[in-house]
């Protein structure tokens, strides 16, 4: 048995940055006649290719890892040097402490760390996508990238699932602790809040970019998984783009990936 991560790279026609998610799948392997053969593959998402298990017999383990390996290096670079270009990658904040919530540094940062962690904050895992989200708003909240600061958030919560750090905090790493946080009285983080049903749209006075949304990744779902609105083609919910973490997403669209899921919209917009 073995656990395999695909990278997808692709592109939007109506969308001018690349696109790109990990997928992960967990494949057993059996040898004959000294090759790799695919016995079976549980891939939840849509995107496995089934030929190697209908009968693809010159399939070779060694030489596909090796394959995506320089792929997966290639392609990195490649985008990273796009990035560059554009200069999409912002530096480290020169001022700590801010008020007010810049949504293009958020955005950026989730463009940056989207695929990848970093390292200056805790790594949950496969279940990283709110502790993601949190640091995007802390970067819109003038947060450093590089040395989290355990003092920038809300200082006056009662007890873990009130504060809001950058550390394992509840409030910082749960969804539904997050929101209990940003619906509470004393929450230091003042933010908009809306609700969007499935197939509706943003309303004109709610800022899109920047936002955080809780989706459901399962019918009967309670907003459970976290992404970072990015962009968008118009209002409407299936049209804007976002990150996300575990599994890692970069600049996909809503509407293909949640066709069926309403979000729960929460727009930082300034600390008290």
């Amino acid at each position: 048995m073995a656990n395999i991560t695909e990278l997808l790279t692709w592109q939007y026609v109506d969308y001018d940055l690349p696109s790109a998610a990990e997928i992960n799948y967990n494949v057993t392997l059996i040898m004959t006649e000294d090759k790799w053969l695919v016995a079976s593959v549980v891939a939840p998402e849509e995107y496995f290719d089934q030929k190697y298990i209908i009968g693809d017999t010159e399939f070779n383990l060694d030489t596909k890892i090796t394959q995506f390996n320089v792929r997966y290096a290639t392609e990195k670079a490649e985008y990273n040097a796009y990035l560059e270009n554009e200069n999409r990658i912002s530096e480290a904040p020169t001022i700590i402490r801010t008020s007010s919530y810049d949504p293009d540094k958020a955005v950026a940062y989730a463009q940056k760390w989207a695929m990848s962690r970093n390292d200056a904050f805790i790594d949950f895992g496969n279940v990283d996508c709110m502790n993601f989200a949190s640091q995007c708003i802390y970067a819109g909240l003038g947060g450093p990238e590089n040395t989290p600061d355990t003092d920038y958030m809300d200082k006056s919560g009662s007890d873990k699932t009130e504060r809001w750090y950058w550390n394992d905090y509840e409030s910082w790493c749960s969804c539904s602790d997050f929101r209990n946080y940003v619906n509470g009285s004393d929450a230091a983080l003042n933010t908009g809040i809306y609700e969007i049903e499935n197939g509706g749209q943003m309303p004109f006075w709610h800022t899109i970019v920047g936002s955080i949304a809780h989706v459901n990744t399962e019918a009967g779902g309670e907003y459970g998984h976290a992404i970072v609105f990015i962009g968008y083609e118009s209002p409407l919910l299936k049209d804007i783009y976002f990150c996300a973490h575990s599994t890692n997403r970069l600049n996909e669209k809503f509407g293909l990936h949640y066709p069926d899921s309403p979000a729960y919209v929460i727009t930082p917009e300034s600390l008290s």
